[in-house]
């Protein structure tokens, strides 16, 4: 079974180390205009809801900050196996 994640941990500590800066949460945030609930949600995987423009606005922050990801950079897959079924 696939599981699909956001990446945006990972994203973040990329960002810091090519611009030698470091960015909280509440900084991207309020640069993007995305709730602090929303970006905190999206790390710690917990909504299965994908809202395109506020993922663009979160592309536009790394684009602006010199770090050009795309979308399938946002998210990663992985392909973990599926439980066993029960003979009942």
């Amino acid at each position: 079974m696939h599981k699909i994640r956001y990446n945006l941990p990972q994203l973040r500590i990329e960002l810091q180390y090519r611009t030698k800066r470091e960015f909280t949460w509440s900084e991207i945030a309020e640069a993007t205009d995305i709730t602090e609930r929303t970006i905190y949600a999206w790390v710690h995987n917990r909504t299965s809801r994908v809202d395109m423009a506020l993922i663009g606005r979160m592309l536009d922050f790394f684009h602006k900050q010199g770090y050009k990801i795309e979308l399938k950079d946002f998210f990663t897959v992985t392909n973990e196996p599926e439980p066993p079924k029960s003979d009942n």
